[in-house]
């Protein structure tokens, strides 16, 4: 079965809010050619309540200084969950190093959703997942499809 960041008219995520955004400091691993081979990044999504959810993304890479940190919105079309991430401001060192980010939906009730993980505005990959009260799920990103 093929999936991705593609949309299903006959679910409604509508009503699917931010409750919460955050992101941890720099892993304290900086490198100038750090690679994807060397770490690997991964989700864990937990249910968190009455219709709300925990998205935690560790490891995720961006560069080593960031002025103003790391933006994550949710936006929402029919069954998908678009969580884009990206830097407020774009850091100019020449390294990179992992942050882990946390992101707190509310207002989703329990279902099959897609969700498409963009970084930038680039679609990096999309996974299905049935999202319900006792969900504790963990995925790489490379496990993610086009």
């Amino acid at each position: 079965m093929l999936i991705g960041c593609v949309e299903d008219p006959s679910a409604d995520l509508s009503g699917v809010t931010l409750l919460e955004r955050e992101h941890s400091g720099c892993q304290g691993w900086k490198s100038r050619s750090l690679s994807e081979a060397d770490h690997e990044e991964s989700f864990r999504i937990q249910a968190d309540g009455d219709k709300s959810f925990r998205i935690d993304h560790l490891g995720a890479f961006f560069n080593c200084c960031l002025p103003e940190g790391i933006d994550v919105a949710i936006d929402t079309r029919a069954d998908t969950l678009f969580l884009n991430e990206r830097e407020k401001v774009p850091g100019n060192c020449k390294c990179i190093c992992p942050y882990d980010l946390i992101v707190r939906i509310g207002n989703l009730d329990d279902g099959e959703y897609v969700l498409c993980y963009r970084k930038e505005e680039t679609v990096i990959g999309s996974i299905r997942l049935f999202f319900h009260e006792n969900m504790d799920e963990e995925f790489s990103v490379s496990e993610l499809t086009d």
